[in-house]
């Protein structure tokens, strides 16, 4: 299994509107792409008090071909829309994993 996450900082002010655009536009519409099984969401706790409330998503897909069919079809448009959705309230990075256990 390859595990596309994606690590999101986010302008406080933002956080309870990009959950929600997350669980009902968002996550769905990579889901859609027939890329990716399912996805999770998590909230980073270990913060210290400067730092933006940060979350990751954590979609799952079955195979490293299954990732790269998304990346050559389908990042760009979703990475188009998410900047035009948010700007620079939602800053992102993204790393690839293979679950090995």
């Amino acid at each position: 299994m390859i595990i596309y996450n994606v690590t999101t900082q986010l302008e406080p002010s933002i956080v309870t509107q990009w959950l929600a655009w997350m669980k009902t536009v968002h996550a769905p519409k990579m889901l859609a792409t027939g890329c990716f099984t399912s996805y999770t969401i998590c909230e980073l706790l270990n913060l210290d008090a400067v730092q933006s409330p940060t979350y990751t998503c954590q979609y799952k897909a079955a195979s490293i071909s299954n990732y790269n069919n998304y990346m050559q079809q389908y990042n760009y448009i979703m990475v188009q829309e998410t900047i035009a959705t948010w700007g620079e309230l939602a800053l992102s990075f993204c790393t690839v994993m293979q679950v090995v256990n």
